[in-house]
């Protein structure tokens, strides 16, 4: 299968399809089919079954396949290994029978060690206290979400219903492992703000659930920290806590630091001491019991309070400090011993390129680089909105910022607006900045042509360019900073009786698909990690290889157990394969691989499907 190529083309006056704009419904008549009535009319990769023309050679070794029933509220996930080639397998039924959902419930209890403290609730409807029972239950909010987490995968999570009575709950969920997060319900605090006997919140990695959890959680350990601050300002509001990097969930309960109650100080720094109740994330040993991970990779966050224009601080801890004693030497610190700047107020413009005309989009202004603090992260962003006076200000601190500027309006049939991404330097003075403009340029005009195995028009295909999941960056350290890339908008267009198709796009990496009517019987095209990238005015044209014959699968989808199954009807069906970031299909996932999609169909009223899957993938170009 030859690779799709990219090639600079010059495009004027192009009526552009995809941010999305629809090239019109082709009359049914115009599309191409797959049928054919000897194996001579499939060419030298098909095989002509039942007037079908099937795929007889391809590399796909393993395929993810989603059901989702159209009311079970779920999803299941159900894998198909090979020990050769899919294609093999291909032509036969493969029937799917998924199992009941599991009605889950149990309760969560606490020990609380020796703190001479009962912890006390606020329910949600009310301001009355609750207090946990002897046993040490405790009223929480309790989500599920599943812990197969690969890149380009639905990500779902599910809710536990609190009971009435606040200390137990139940939910319905397909049978899997789940990461299970518990936050408790809000608790009175003091006069300070601080919570009174405190009860993290606390994250169970890998949890299989088959009828009822009742777990006997730990008690809070406490992290010592010292918050290191430039003498002459106060951190007094700023909010301390800590979080998992991967998530961003809270992982302990947090606390507000007040200036007047310091731990140390000289002629140049006060060091205040804050003590964070915090619980270590728990996962299964190699014998399936509860175990805490290795330290050393939650984050300490300190938030300033929202009136204040200053970056959230972050800080990596390491498995010392995070077992550190008050009374030994090595104590968790964040230093930020730099007075912090003063802010200044920008306003600028947002206007169209071709004519400075004022135009409406969204503006997100994220921090790469702020003077005075270098050994902490920082994460510091800022968004508005730009109305049809395409005019805005806000406070900003001096340094060094990406600024992306989404357009407010949707692509029409005659123009697209891309998103526009420049960096901005803002000085530490004057305190009013006025005369910046940010540009918006029409969108990347991307054509092409797209054809069946047979040569003809592959009419009324849908063309989708979507964000590739090779780009996403979910670590919370690299979200503030602009170290993770803009995702670009999704793009579509339509291929015409002609075969042509044309869309709109934004600059940055697609996973790019051609997706014709299932009543066709062609697979859809699939290329994962495709750049889209061009000078303002000009375009792209993509050379495609032909659409690939299907491996085809059929089967009926049914729910239950042994004599009672039932058939699914109008159940979506999505299939997946494992990518590298080379672009080559892997057969298992790995840390580094995502999933791209390559195929979907719905179950019709008795439950029967029928799934095209393409014999393999157009590597990257």
């Amino acid at each position: 299968m030859a690779p799709l190529l990219a090639r600079s083309l010059l495009i004027l006056g192009l009526p552009l399809a995809g941010c999305a704009v629809s090239a019109g419904a082709p009359s049914s008549s115009n599309l191409a089919v797959n049928q054919c009535e000897s194996n001579e009319g499939c060419g030298s990769a098909g095989l002509c079954i039942d007037g079908f023309c099937h795929a007889t050679t391809g590399d796909l070794k393993s395929l993810l396949v989603t059901v989702t029933p159209a009311q079970s509220g779920g999803t299941y996930y159900l894998d198909y290994p090979a020990t050769g080639n899919l294609v093999s397998s291909g032509g036969k039924a493969e029937n799917m029978s998924l199992p009941d959902l599991v009605q889950l419930t149990g309760s969560f209890f606490v020990d609380h060690g020796e703190r001479d403290c009962k912890p006390t609730f606020i329910p949600s409807q009310g301001e009355t206290v609750m207090q946990n029972p002897d046993d040490g239950a405790i009223p929480a909010d309790i989500s599920f979400r599943r812990s197969r987490r690969t890149p380009g995968l639905p990500v779902e999570t599910y809710r536990g219903i609190t009971a009435a009575n606040g200390f137990s709950f139940g939910a319905n969920l397909p049978p899997d492992e789940y990461d299970i997060y518990i936050r408790p319900l809000k608790q009175p605090t003091d006069e300070h703000g601080d919570t009174i006997c405190a009860v993290p919140p606390r994250m169970l990695l890998k949890q299989a659930v088959t009828g009822s959890l009742d777990f006997k959680l730990v008690g809070p350990s406490t992290l010592y920290l010292h918050v290191v601050w430039a003498k002459g300002s106060s951190p007094a509001g700023w909010t301390v806590d800590m979080i998992d990097p991967s998530t961003g969930y809270a992982m302990s309960v947090p606390r507000v630091l007040w200036g007047d109650e310091f731990f140390s100080e000289t002629m140049t720094e006060t060091t205040y001491e804050v003590k964070l109740d915090y619980v270590p994330t728990y996962g299964p040993d190699d014998k399936g019991s509860l175990q805490p991970l290795a330290v050393g990779t939650s984050v300490v966050r300190l938030t300033p309070p929202a009136d204040v224009t200053a970056p959230v601080l972050l800080a990596q801890l390491t498995g010392a400090e995070l077992g550190a004693d008050p009374d030994e030497t090595t104590v968790a610190e964040l230093r930020q011993v730099t007075p912090l700047p003063e802010k200044v107020t920008v306003q600028f413009q947002v206007e169209l390129s071709s004519n400075q005309a004022p135009t409406a989009a969204s503006v997100t202004l994220t921090a790469t680089e702020l003077p005075g603090f270098s050994s902490l992260f920082t994460s510091f962003t800022r968004t508005v909105v730009v109305d049809e006076l395409g005019t805005a200000k806000l406070d900003l601190l001096p340094g060094t910022y990406r600024v992306v500027a989404t357009p407010a309006e949707p692509c029409s049939l005659v123009s697209c607006l891309g998103t526009t991404q420049v960096t901005w330097a803002i000085p530490a003075s004057p305190s009013l900045q006025k005369g910046k403009v940010l540009q918006m340029f029409p969108a990347i005009g991307v054509a092409g042509h797209a054809e069946v195995a047979s040569g003809a028009p592959a009419v009324g295909a849908a063309v989708r360019a979507l964000a590739s999941p090779s780009i996403l960056d979910l670590n919370v350290m690299n979200r503030g900073d602009a170290t993770a890339e803009v995702l670009p908008r999704a793009a579509f267009g339509q291929v015409d009786a002609q075969g042509d198709f044309y869309f709109g796009a934004d600059s940055g990496t697609y996973d790019f698909r051609v997706e014709p009517n299932p009543d066709t019987g062609f697979a859809w095209l699939v290329q994962p990690q495709v750049p889209i990238d061009a000078p303002a005015g000009q375009g792209l044209y993509l050379s495609l290889p032909r659409l690939p014959l299907p491996i085809v699968y059929r089967g009926r989808i049914t729910n239950g157990t042994g004599h009672s199954q039932l058939p699914v009807p109008s159940a979506l069906i999505r299939a997946f394969v494992y990518v590298a970031p080379d672009g080559k299909v892997t057969q298992r996932p790995t840390d580094s691989s995502v999933a791209v999609q390559v195929a979907e169909t719905h179950s019709d009223s008795s439950g029967d499907y029928t799934l095209l899957v393409p014999a393999g993938i157009t590597p990257p170009p």
